[in-house]
């Protein structure tokens, strides 16, 4: 499977409806809890598999679901197609570190550039802290339209917004004011 073609998020609606229907307000739209028990239950559930070493394998996300394994790419394209089957808006991210090593995981867009990052990051905290997970800063990156993306990555981050394991692997370069940016990427848009 290409990483840019189009998913159909039908092949793992139940799944996604299953684990996101818990944090449905009535008449609301898709929220940041929703997105957070998606990442959550990937997290949890699908362990993270190497492919073999004479190619790269995308598994179609059913089969991440069915085996409960896969790598990085794997993980990327299966939280992709859950948290698109319950209305959020995706992306994948290739990226490289300075030793050309690569890793591909998803983003998923928050907000709009100007929204108070500060109450997603409350309510992700609120629930990641009910799960029991301590979080860090909720990363983001705001594109030049305007939208606001979090990583979802579940092979090498504890929660959406979370950077730390990226950044010590050399994926992100950390600036002294805070602010951070991929060291190379190229989007996959769904």
């Amino acid at each position: 499977m290409n990483p840019g073609q189009r998913v159909d998020p039908m092949a793992v609606r139940s799944t996604a409806v299953s684990v996101a229907s818990d944090y449905t307000s009535a008449g609301s739209d898709f929220s940041y809890h929703q997105a957070a028990a998606i990442h959550h239950h990937v997290n949890e559930t699908i362990n993270y598999v190497p492919d073999p070493r004479s190619r790269n394998y995308i598994a179609p996300p059913e089969e991440t679901l069915e085996t409960g394994a896969g790598d990085c790419d794997c993980q990327a394209v299966l939280v992709a197609s859950l948290l698109e089957a319950i209305g959020a808006t995706t992306r994948l991210a290739t990226v490289e570190a300075p030793d050309g090593s690569r890793h591909m995981l998803p983003e998923v867009y928050l907000a709009d550039e100007g929204e108070d990052t500060a109450i997603i990051a409350n309510d992700l905290g609120d629930f990641y802290g009910s799960q029991g997970y301590s979080t860090g800063w909720f990363n983001y990156e705001t594109d030049s339209s305007g939208m606001v993306w979090y990583p979802a990555d579940t092979a090498m981050g504890s929660y959406i917004g979370d950077l730390s394991s990226l950044s010590d692997s050399g994926y992100v370069d950390d600036y002294t004011d805070g602010s951070w940016s991929w060291y190379s990427v190229e989007y996959h848009h769904y």
